[in-house]
């Protein structure tokens, strides 16, 4: 697997979630700025680098998200490989 991502070594709490899944991983961060014509939320961060994630049609509540809110993530990583006959 590739080495976290700059975004992904800057969030302020990280902890394995599943004895063997070791790439996703929760994430509590406060809610900095909210587009919601875009749908995109930017965390806080730390040392004033924010994150932002686009928040998909399905996610339910998200017009009741709030700027400083606490709010938790399940953040996944994903490996996709496709092998082919040399």
């Amino acid at each position: 697997m590739n080495p976290p991502t700059a975004a992904e070594q800057d969030w302020v709490e990280a902890t394995p979630t599943g004895a063997t899944d070791l790439s996703t991983v929760e994430v509590t961060d406060t809610v900095a700025a909210i587009d919601r014509t875009k749908r995109i939320i930017a965390f806080a961060g730390t040392g004033g680098k924010t994150h932002t994630i686009a928040i998909a049609p399905t996610v339910a509540g998200f017009n009741q998200v709030k700027i400083g809110d606490m709010v938790v993530l399940e953040v996944t990583r994903a490996v996709a490989i496709s092998v082919k006959p040399a």
